[in-house]
Order: structure tokens, then sequence, then C-alpha cells
């Protein structure tokens, strides 16, 4: 995906936790089952994304885990440019050139563009090399699959077996470095004025097929936002503006687990 617009800006980065069944938000969401262990040990979560978590998205789902998370219990990665296979560890590394995202109780900065000015190049981790870098995560938020659409304009197959592929490694990767019970809950990409509803409609149902095959769980964006209008969502017919950026998340945060420092469950509030 193309570049994300905003300031560059530095921004400032135990309990039981337990997983209720899950309250499905509309009929295109992946209903699968949910583990109900415990564990004793504190909640982590980590986000990974492409620019819209470099952006208004990624801005909002900081704030929302940093007033119900201790720094140590939340990590975000978002690379602009990205999809799956780029945080695969058997693939080329990717150097975005459009911005970059990483808060961790150690480390939090982000990259982006400002007065016009591109922001620095910047090598995009491997995904089980920053889940071995913390405690493993309970949760695993996935933002990610609008730079798919790119390289599918005017494609007349659009099965995505290759893109499949690539969503059971990157499951796999997560499951093999987080905690047993992990749960991961994909984001499906927001309506974009600048692909057709085939490609998008694709995009998610590689996506959900996964879900179907593999446990777990997605969020259908454009069963709860409006349609990309350019000039009102945002400037590209990709990226959204902080307003809907921020609306976007919002919908997100409400079928997500509930998220605090000492308890998580499955429920989503409706």
């Amino acid at each position: 995906m193309g570049l994300a617009l905003g300031a560059c800006q530095m921004v400032d980065a135990s309990a039981p936790i337990s997983f209720e069944p899950i309250v499905y938000t509309s009929a295109g969401d992946v209903e699968v089952p949910i583990s109900t262990q415990r564990s004793s040990s504190s909640l982590n979560v980590m986000l990974i994304g492409d620019s819209l978590s470099v952006g208004p998205f990624g801005d909002r789902m900081l704030s929302y885990f940093s007033q119900r998370l201790e720094p140590a219990q939340y990590h975000i990665y978002a690379s602009c440019g990205t999809s799956p296979e780029s945080w695969l560890k058997d693939s080329p590394d990717f150097i975005t050139p459009c911005g970059f995202r990483m808060v961790t109780a150690r480390e939090s900065w982000k990259t982006d563009y400002h007065d016009g000015k591109k922001p620095r190049p910047v090598k995009t981790p491997k995904l089980a090399a920053i889940i071995s870098k913390s405690r493993p995560p309970q949760i695993v938020i996935v933002q990610m699959g609008t730079n798919w659409m790119d390289e599918f304009v005017g494609a007349s197959d659009l099965s995505g077996d290759l893109k499949k592929i690539i969503i059971r490694k990157f499951i796999a990767e997560i499951r093999a470095k987080a905690t047993p019970y992990v749960q991961i809950v994909w984001v499906l990409p927001p309506d974009s004025s600048k692909y057709s509803s085939r490609l998008k409609d694709a995009v998610d149902r590689w996506i959900n097929d996964c879900a179907r095959e593999l446990k777990f769980k997605t969020i259908n964006t454009r069963g709860f936002t409006d349609r990309y209008v350019k000039g009102k969502s945002g400037a590209d017919g990709v990226h959204l503006n902080a307003a809907a950026g921020h609306e976007w998340a919002n919908g997100v945060i409400k079928r997500l687990p509930k998220i605090n420092s000492t308890v998580v469950s499955q429920t989503s509030a409706l």
C-alpha cells in the first residue's frame, strides 16, 4: 500500500486471562471455536499491520491499548506497503519507504511523511523475531490484506491459492512462537474506492477461507463501515483520514476481546 500521510512523531510507550465464546457481529464473520484455557501470566497483546496501522487506525489502537494495559503488555509493529509474506522468515527482506511504527515497552517510535518529505527507509522485521522478543502474546491482531489488491488489479484469476499458502505460513509462525492458546484476530481490509468490489471480495474470501480452516477469527470491516468516498474518507482512494480511521478502529475495538490489564473476555460488545 502507498503512503500514509501524517506528521513524523515520537510516541511514548499479573493476572489471569479468560476466553469466552466470541459473539459474532455479522453474517460474514467466521465462526470458530475459542479456547477456554486460562493463563497465569499477564496479558500480552500484539498488533501487526500495514500503512493503515502506521496511520490513524494505528493511532487509535495505540490509545486504546495504552489506556487499558501496562506498557509491557502491548506491542505494535506496522510497516507501510507490507503484506503477510513481507513478515515471514523465509521471505526476502522488505524495506518500507513510506512509513513504519513500532511500540514496545523499551522502544516506541514512528516514521511517516512530514512536510511532503518521505520518511527514512526501515527494514520490516520478521514475524518470528518480534514475537520471540517479548513475552508470548495471548492475542495477536493482524491488519493486512489491502496491498495484495495492487497485485491483482485487472487479473481474471482471483482464486488466491498462493495467497492462502502465505496465510497458512503466517498463522503457523504465530502459533509456533506465541502461547499454545493464542487468539488470532484478523481485521479484514476497509473499503477503498481504488479497487473493484470483485477484488475486495476476493481478498476477504482468501482470509475467511483460511480462518475456517485454521480456526482464527476475522472482523468484517466493510460490514460496519461506510463506503470509501474520495475527498471525504481520504485523499487517495485507499488511505483513511483521521476521522474515518478512528471510526474504523472504534468499530474494531467493539468486536475485539475485552482487553484490560487483568482479564480479557472473548465476548464482543454489540
